[in-house]
């Protein structure tokens, strides 16, 4: 007979008891879990950790001194970051970089799959004129995460802005004789500048070195110190050396050299070195024609140009009398009073220029004029009169000269009385108790108060015709 194995009651007991309590164990995990899940307080796992990535970088077509260097920044969607830029020469000591424009670091945003930007830093503010390789940093910070630093190697070419430059070379306001040039010279990096002047006719030929004026050459135009605001110079140029007596079309060009660069600049003119006096280059400025004891008749000429000018072939004349004042070469220098004299005498031959005994004056009133040409077909260099009875004009004694007043040295001025006074200045080669009055050959020194009458109003020079 099969024998079997029965369990009594008390162990199926026992067994259910441990099965029961095995399983309560579990129960508890299940409520643990629950107070751990996740709920919407909790910070959530970003999807992309941050980060800076440089890309490409180019000096800037527009914008001399400017690299635009171009970043991207990764990371998760709502991610702003502030950046700082900096710059450093070794690579180890580095310095805020200062951007080209309006440019903003801060408040960046980021992307899971990289947002481009582009930063314009001006290396021509921050490193000068320098050729060579530096480091660009960016970093920054964001949403509690720290970005970068991420250093990248640029190369530096701002030695080719480095100009010393010519800006502007002024038309000359006088276009004769020793003709002052204004120029301004600009060098962004402060340096030393070697200036050249050159000559050229504008007709055609090749520049040719300016010559400087002998009593008078300028500014120095060696090791000139061109500071970067610019600094204004003056040359003055010899053109009678270099022209001639002629009137011509030339091109004059000033050039500055430092170290590095070259620059020009130039400006064309008409030179007018021509010595055939044209209408208003010479004028009247001083008429003796009521001599004392020991005076003669005169009358002073002067040249207005800054160039000598011939008085070769120019007639003289009055109501009464016209010569020519020579046949050959005779020139008024520039600036430069001419004495003409009826008669030679010891009391005026100090300073009379010219004795023309065939030219004469009346005592009272006349009409003077200098012209050029032939007498049907002449051109006017100027005119004056006189007139004792006239009350605009001043009222003049024996031996005693009438000069233009300094305020009306041109011709069409002198045309009216009231522009002349008379001479008080004793004339100091005549004897004791018989002087006459009068400037020959020097600046008129009367004035408009020691002759009551009318002021007159300046007119233009007369254009030729």
């Amino acid at each position: 007979m099969e024998s079997r194995s029965i369990l009594p009651p008390f162990c199926v007991m026992v067994l259910l008891g441990l099965a029961a309590g095995c399983g309560g164990s579990g129960n508890d995990t299940d409520d643990d879990d629950d107070g751990a899940t996740s709920g919407p307080e909790a910070t959530p796992t970003p999807l992309t950790q941050p980060a800076i990535t440089f890309g490409e970088w180019q000096l800037s077509a527009t914008e001399p001194g400017v690299i635009e260097i171009g970043y991207t920044l990764t990371g998760y969607r709502g991610l702003t970051l502030d950046l700082t830029a900096t710059y450093s020469r070794d690579g180890m000591t580095f310095f805020d970089a200062t951007p080209f424009g309006d440019v903003a670091l801060q408040g960046q945003e980021a992307a899971p799959d990289g947002a481009a930007y582009t930063y314009p830093w001006a290396t021509l503010v921050d490193l000068g004129f320098i050729d060579g390789d530096v480091w660009f940093r960016l970093q920054g910070q964001g949403d509690g995460h720290d970005v970068g630093p991420e250093t990248i190697k640029v190369t530096v070419s701002n030695l080719q802005y480095d100009k010393p430059c010519v800006v502007a070379v002024d038309p000359p306001v006088q276009t004769d004789g020793q003709i002052p040039i204004t120029y301004h010279l600009l060098d962004q990096a402060g340096d030393l500048c070697d200036v050249s002047v050159a000559i050229r006719v504008a007709e055609g030929g090749s520049d040719n070195p300016a010559t400087a004026s002998a009593t008078d050459p300028g500014d120095p135009l060696s090791d000139v110190s061109v500071p970067p605001e610019g600094v204004t110079r003056r040359f003055v140029w010899d053109s009678e050396t270099d022209i001639g007596q002629h009137d011509m079309d030339v091109i004059l060009t000033v050039t500055a050299t430092d170290e590095n660069n070259t620059e020009s600049a130039g400006v064309t003119f008409t030179v007018k070195n021509d010595p055939t006096p044209d209408p208003g280059e010479i004028i009247f400025t001083e008429i003796m024609f009521r001599p004392g004891v020991y005076g003669y008749p005169y009358l002073e000429l002067f040249n207005t140009t800054n160039h000598k000018l011939e008085l070769r072939s120019v007639h003289l004349s009055s109501k009464t009398a016209a010569v020519i004042i020579s046949d050959t070469s005779l020139q008024v220098d520039p600036g430069g009073f001419f004495v003409i004299s009826q008669t030679s005498t010891p009391e005026n031959e100090a300073w009379t220029d010219l004795v023309l005994p065939s030219f004469y004056m009346h005592l009272y009133t006349d009409e003077l004029e200098l012209w050029i040409g032939d007498a049907s077909d002449k051109t006017t260099i100027d005119k004056a009169h006189y007139d004792v009875t006239d009350e605009s004009g001043p009222v003049v004694d024996y031996g005693q000269s009438i000069g233009l007043l300094p305020q009306y040295m041109t011709a069409g001025a002198n045309d009216s009385l009231s522009a002349w006074c008379a001479e008080t200045v004793p004339i100091s080669t005549f004897p004791e108790g018989y002087e006459d009055h009068g400037t020959p050959g020097a600046p008129t020194a009367c004035t408009a108060e020691s002759t009551p009458a009318p002021t007159p109003a300046p007119t233009p020079t007369p254009a030729a015709p």
